[in-house]
Protein backbone atom coordinates (compact mmCIF):
# COMPACT_ATOMS: atom_id res chain seq x y z
CA UNK A 1 0.00 0.00 0.00
CA UNK A 2 3.01 2.25 0.59
CA UNK A 3 4.48 2.15 -2.43
CA UNK A 4 7.79 0.43 -0.62
CA UNK A 5 9.08 -2.59 -1.50
CA UNK A 6 9.01 -5.77 1.27
CA UNK A 7 12.62 -7.03 -0.71
CA UNK A 8 14.44 -7.17 -3.62
CA UNK A 9 14.16 -10.59 -5.52
CA UNK A 10 17.69 -11.57 -6.17
CA UNK A 11 17.57 -13.28 -10.13
CA UNK A 12 20.56 -15.70 -11.46
CA UNK A 13 22.38 -15.12 -14.68
CA UNK A 14 25.08 -16.18 -16.44
CA UNK A 15 27.35 -14.98 -18.97
CA UNK A 16 29.31 -17.51 -20.85
CA UNK A 17 31.66 -15.47 -22.54
CA UNK A 18 33.46 -12.36 -21.76
CA UNK A 19 31.43 -8.99 -23.08
CA UNK A 20 28.40 -11.31 -24.25
CA UNK A 21 24.81 -11.58 -22.92
CA UNK A 22 23.44 -12.88 -20.03
CA UNK A 23 21.32 -15.64 -20.00
CA UNK A 24 18.13 -15.71 -17.89
CA UNK A 25 17.82 -18.82 -15.50
CA UNK A 26 15.43 -20.42 -17.97
CA UNK A 27 18.56 -20.82 -20.54
CA UNK A 28 20.53 -22.65 -18.75
CA UNK A 29 19.00 -24.33 -15.33
CA UNK A 30 17.24 -27.45 -16.98
CA UNK A 31 20.79 -28.30 -18.44
CA UNK A 32 21.80 -27.73 -14.46
CA UNK A 33 19.06 -29.87 -13.25
CA UNK A 34 20.61 -32.55 -15.87
CA UNK A 35 24.02 -32.43 -14.14
CA UNK A 36 23.08 -32.22 -10.73
CA UNK A 37 24.82 -28.70 -10.20
CA UNK A 38 21.45 -27.00 -9.20
CA UNK A 39 22.57 -26.74 -5.42
CA UNK A 40 25.89 -25.66 -6.68
CA UNK A 41 24.32 -22.47 -8.02
CA UNK A 42 22.18 -21.85 -5.21
CA UNK A 43 25.02 -21.54 -2.83
CA UNK A 44 26.38 -18.94 -4.95
CA UNK A 45 23.60 -17.39 -5.19
CA UNK A 46 23.69 -17.56 -1.44
CA UNK A 47 26.84 -16.12 -1.26
CA UNK A 48 26.00 -12.94 -3.80
CA UNK A 49 22.84 -12.57 -1.60
CA UNK A 50 24.89 -12.12 1.28
CA UNK A 51 27.34 -9.70 0.27
CA UNK A 52 23.92 -7.62 -1.16
CA UNK A 53 23.11 -7.64 1.97
CA UNK A 54 26.24 -6.69 3.80
CA UNK A 55 26.33 -3.69 1.42
CA UNK A 56 22.79 -2.16 1.32
CA UNK A 57 19.87 -1.89 3.15
CA UNK A 58 16.53 -3.89 3.03
CA UNK A 59 15.66 -7.46 2.42
CA UNK A 60 16.13 -9.91 -0.11
CA UNK A 61 14.74 -12.80 -1.34
CA UNK A 62 16.28 -16.07 -2.94
CA UNK A 63 14.96 -18.33 -5.45
CA UNK A 64 16.03 -22.15 -4.68
CA UNK A 65 15.72 -24.87 -7.04
CA UNK A 66 13.37 -28.06 -6.35
CA UNK A 67 16.35 -29.91 -6.58
CA UNK A 68 18.56 -28.30 -4.13
CA UNK A 69 16.23 -28.53 -0.86
CA UNK A 70 16.61 -32.49 -0.87
CA UNK A 71 20.58 -32.27 -1.53
CA UNK A 72 21.80 -32.77 2.20
CA UNK A 73 25.13 -31.86 1.43
CA UNK A 74 23.63 -28.56 0.40
CA UNK A 75 22.07 -27.90 3.51
CA UNK A 76 25.44 -28.34 5.63
CA UNK A 77 26.86 -25.79 3.59
CA UNK A 78 23.80 -23.90 4.13
CA UNK A 79 24.25 -23.97 8.04
CA UNK A 80 27.67 -23.32 7.88
CA UNK A 81 27.05 -20.51 5.56
CA UNK A 82 24.23 -18.92 7.70
CA UNK A 83 25.41 -19.77 10.97
CA UNK A 84 26.84 -17.31 13.01
CA UNK A 85 24.85 -14.50 10.73
CA UNK A 86 21.64 -13.79 12.55
CA UNK A 87 21.44 -9.77 11.23
CA UNK A 88 21.98 -10.83 7.63
CA UNK A 89 19.73 -13.74 8.28
CA UNK A 90 16.44 -11.81 9.57
CA UNK A 91 16.87 -10.08 6.44
CA UNK A 92 16.94 -13.04 4.28
CA UNK A 93 14.29 -14.62 2.43
CA UNK A 94 14.31 -17.73 0.68
CA UNK A 95 11.69 -19.13 -1.55
CA UNK A 96 10.96 -22.53 -3.16
CA UNK A 97 8.35 -22.98 -6.04
CA UNK A 98 5.22 -24.81 -5.30
CA UNK A 99 5.96 -27.49 -7.49
CA UNK A 100 9.52 -28.32 -5.85
CA UNK A 101 7.74 -28.28 -2.43
CA UNK A 102 5.37 -30.77 -2.76
CA UNK A 103 7.49 -32.93 -4.75
CA UNK A 104 9.96 -33.06 -2.16
CA UNK A 105 7.75 -32.33 0.81
CA UNK A 106 9.40 -33.99 3.73
CA UNK A 107 13.09 -32.27 2.48
CA UNK A 108 11.16 -29.01 2.58
CA UNK A 109 9.70 -29.35 5.90
CA UNK A 110 13.25 -30.12 7.11
CA UNK A 111 14.72 -27.16 5.27
CA UNK A 112 11.87 -24.79 6.37
CA UNK A 113 12.98 -25.97 10.24
CA UNK A 114 16.40 -25.46 9.53
CA UNK A 115 16.59 -21.89 7.91
CA UNK A 116 13.97 -20.86 10.65
CA UNK A 117 16.22 -21.22 12.96
CA UNK A 118 18.51 -20.23 11.59
CA UNK A 119 16.45 -16.43 11.46
CA UNK A 120 15.26 -16.24 7.84
CA UNK A 121 12.23 -16.18 6.43
CA UNK A 122 10.62 -19.07 4.29
CA UNK A 123 8.03 -18.54 1.86
CA UNK A 124 6.71 -20.40 -1.51
CA UNK A 125 6.77 -18.73 -4.94
CA UNK A 126 4.35 -19.92 -7.74
CA UNK A 127 1.74 -20.57 -5.52
CA UNK A 128 -2.19 -21.38 -6.37
CA UNK A 129 -2.12 -24.83 -8.68
CA UNK A 130 -1.74 -26.80 -5.96
CA UNK A 131 -3.91 -25.36 -3.55
CA UNK A 132 -6.18 -27.72 -2.36
CA UNK A 133 -3.56 -29.56 -0.96
CA UNK A 134 -2.68 -26.57 1.18
CA UNK A 135 -3.69 -28.21 4.72
CA UNK A 136 -0.27 -30.24 4.51
CA UNK A 137 1.65 -27.27 4.54
CA UNK A 138 0.22 -25.80 7.71
CA UNK A 139 2.86 -26.88 10.29
CA UNK A 140 5.54 -25.40 8.36
CA UNK A 141 5.73 -22.42 10.00
CA UNK A 142 5.78 -20.34 6.22
CA UNK A 143 6.11 -16.51 6.28
CA UNK A 144 4.89 -15.67 2.68
CA UNK A 145 3.00 -17.32 -0.15
CA UNK A 146 3.90 -15.75 -3.46
CA UNK A 147 0.88 -16.40 -5.73
CA UNK A 148 1.28 -17.23 -9.13
CA UNK A 149 0.84 -14.18 -11.85
CA UNK A 150 -1.83 -16.28 -13.53
CA UNK A 151 -4.37 -15.77 -11.03
CA UNK A 152 -3.12 -12.25 -10.53
CA UNK A 153 -3.16 -11.26 -14.66
CA UNK A 154 -6.79 -9.33 -15.35
CA UNK A 155 -7.75 -9.99 -11.94
CA UNK A 156 -10.13 -7.25 -11.53
CA UNK A 157 -12.24 -9.16 -15.13
CA UNK A 158 -12.30 -12.36 -13.15
CA UNK A 159 -14.69 -13.04 -10.28
CA UNK A 160 -13.66 -16.58 -9.58
CA UNK A 161 -9.78 -15.37 -9.06
CA UNK A 162 -11.08 -12.92 -6.95
CA UNK A 163 -12.83 -15.45 -4.58
CA UNK A 164 -9.95 -17.92 -4.84
CA UNK A 165 -7.57 -14.92 -3.48
CA UNK A 166 -10.40 -13.74 -1.05
CA UNK A 167 -10.25 -17.58 0.62
CA UNK A 168 -6.80 -18.03 0.42
CA UNK A 169 -5.62 -14.65 2.11
CA UNK A 170 -8.35 -15.18 4.83
CA UNK A 171 -7.12 -18.73 5.50
CA UNK A 172 -3.63 -17.92 5.85
CA UNK A 173 -3.68 -14.42 7.39
CA UNK A 174 -5.40 -16.11 10.53
CA UNK A 175 -2.24 -18.16 10.71
CA UNK A 176 0.01 -14.86 10.24
CA UNK A 177 1.24 -15.75 6.42
CA UNK A 178 1.75 -12.99 3.91
CA UNK A 179 0.37 -13.39 0.76
CA UNK A 180 1.85 -11.45 -2.05
CA UNK A 181 0.82 -11.21 -5.77
CA UNK A 182 3.59 -12.33 -8.54
CA UNK A 183 3.24 -10.22 -11.64
CA UNK A 184 1.04 -7.35 -11.01
CA UNK A 185 1.03 -5.56 -14.26
CA UNK A 186 -1.49 -2.31 -13.86
CA UNK A 187 -2.76 -0.19 -11.59
CA UNK A 188 -6.55 -1.81 -12.41
CA UNK A 189 -4.72 -5.09 -11.13
CA UNK A 190 -3.33 -3.36 -7.91
CA UNK A 191 -6.44 -1.95 -7.68
CA UNK A 192 -8.23 -4.97 -7.50
CA UNK A 193 -5.74 -7.19 -5.03
CA UNK A 194 -5.78 -3.93 -2.70
CA UNK A 195 -9.65 -5.01 -1.77
CA UNK A 196 -8.67 -8.76 -1.21
CA UNK A 197 -7.34 -8.43 2.51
Amino acid sequence: ASGEAIHLESVIRLQTQVDGPWLPAGDFMPMAERLKLTADLDLQVIHLALSGLRTSRGDIAVNLSADTIADWGFRNKLVDLLGGQPALCKRLWVEVPEHGVFRQLEAFRDLCRTLKGLGCRVGIEHFGHRFVEIAKLSDLGLDYLKVDGSFIHDIHLNAGNQEFLKGLCKMVHSIGVLVIAEGVRSDAERNALACKK
